[in-house]
């Protein structure tokens, strides 16, 4: 099955005073359709850039970013924006959840801004909210709702509409045991509905549901584990 995204000889480097940082480093990386794949490694290792290019948050410096087909590293700021309209689904560890609006408008919030009718759009929120366990709470405010239910909205939000891939940054960093169990259920069962799913990770039990983790290192990546199983040790991949 061919990969819904792809990277190759990715380099991506910030300033730092006068200096650059190498933030990755010739990275070849695919995210296919059907699998949940784990980014590991320290601080610093690159992770959250790799997830941002991905996304198109982050232009590559060099090598080439395709998304379902579509290259970002050529695509002009509008073509950005309908690709990840189109395609990806980005779930934020601040959550970006607008405290004015119910979960049913924040779900719909994006396809409306994409143009699509209102109704349409409320009616499709209800659907994602449903399938992440939340049809019962629609016109809850995000105040009214626990971390755990909040993350749900914010996933809903990330698969609403004709959504391929989800990319997360920690989305389990912070809920507490029972919440963030729930989490990983769902992202494993959004994988296995054939979504691509990319999750930057520390969660030991997160990455060992993955079909792959991939360890990154000084922005290059260092390893990567097929099938890894609850029995996964990070501190291994990471001394």
């Amino acid at each position: 099955m061919s990969a819904l995204i792809t990277l190759k000889g990715v380099s991506k480097s910030f300033p730092n005073g006068e200096a650059m940082i190498d933030a990755l480093r010739n990275v070849d990386f695919e995210l296919h359709p059907g699998e949940l794949v784990a980014l590991t490694g320290r601080s610093g290792s690159g992770k959250s850039t790799l997830l941002n290019v991905c996304g198109g948050i982050d232009r590559a410096d060099v090598g080439a970013v395709d998304v379902a087909g579509r290259s970002l590293v050529s695509a002009t700021p509008t073509e950005l924006a309908e690709i990840r309209r189109d395609h990806l689904g980005i779930v934020f560890q601040q959550l970006n959840l607008i405290p004015s609006l119910t979960a049913a408008e924040n779900v719909a919030l994006p396809l409306e801004l994409g143009g699509e009718r209102v109704r349409s759009a409320r009616s499709k929120a209800d659907e994602a909210l449903a399938s992440v366990g939340l049809g019962d709470r629609p016109d809850h405010f995000p105040d009214q709702l626990s971390g755990g239910e909040r993350q749900r909205v914010a996933i809903a939000r990330a698969i609403v509409g004709t959504k391929r891939i989800i990319l997360a940054d920690e989305p389990t960093g912070a809920l507490d045991e029972r919440s963030g169990d729930q989490i990983l259920e769902l992202l494993r069962a959004q994988a296995d509905a054939g979504l691509a799913v990319l999750i930057v990770t520390h969660d030991r039990a997160l990455a060992g549901l993955a079909d792959r983790v991939v360890d990154l290192r000084d922005g290059a990546i260092s390893s990567v584990v097929e099938r890894p199983g609850v029995d996964l040790e990070l501190t291994e991949l990471w001394s």
